[in-house]
């Protein structure tokens, strides 16, 4: 599926005026920005900050749920976009950049609510770094990087992993020990499993954006 590929002309573009629908005609008219995808963006981020929140509260099992809902958004936005034909880059660049600060703003609350090792929280860090070096060279050259099938199903293994450790956390909080070190456990392994995965897909970026065109 390409639900997050855009091409290079924004799909409203590539459309004759006549044919556009609202949807299309509102994003030509405010050059990209209004779009449903790019409201399901904002609105998934601003519930992961919300989540966030209630987590370095002590409200994990409240605050896992609300981030959880806001994570979903990462395959709303393109699913709205395709199905609106308002896929463009400025959406994509969007999605990619919540992506960033919903990560970025994940680790350091978990690490801060010790229900993440720091070790893990700066492997993630350094990846994801990373590939945002890797995505800036790539415009810089006109050769944008775009999320590859085997990058999304890992990413959405880390989430998976962090809300299992989010988990422990609220189980042993609640004297469920047992319960904690199963999905504590579950949750580390799932990580570095995930990021085994995620450092392949960067190390093929990487091989990308360095290769002669």
């Amino acid at each position: 599926m390409d639900l997050h590929r855009a091409h290079k002309i924004p799909d409203w573009d590539a459309t004759p005026p006549a044919k556009r629908n609202r949807w299309q005609r509102l994003a030509a008219r405010t050059h990209g920005l209004a779009t449903p995808g790019n409201a399901a963006t904002i609105l998934g981020l601003g519930l992961v900050m919300v989540g966030l929140v209630a987590i370095g509260c002590g409200d994990f099992v409240p605050g896992l749920l609300i981030v959880m809902l806001g994570r979903s958004a990462d395959v709303l936005d393109g699913f709205v976009a395709a199905r609106t034909r308002t896929k463009s880059r400025i959406g994509e660049a969007l999605d990619a950049g919540a992506d960033k600060i919903a990560i970025a703003g994940t680790l350091v609350v978990l690490v801060l609510r010790h229900v993440l090792p720091l070790w893990l929280a700066v492997a993630i860090a350094i990846k994801s770094a990373a590939n945002v070096v890797f995505a800036a060279i790539a415009q810089s050259q006109d050769r944008p990087l775009h999320p590859s099938g085997a990058g999304k199903l890992a990413t959405g293994g880390e989430w998976l992993a962090l809300g299992l450790l989010i988990g422990a956390k609220a189980a042993r909080t609640a004297h469920m020990h047992a319960l904690g070190a199963w999905l504590g456990a579950g949750g580390v392994g799932l990580l570095v499993a995930t990021l085994v995965c995620n450092y392949g897909v960067s190390f093929g970026y990487a091989r990308k954006v360095l290769r002669r065109k």
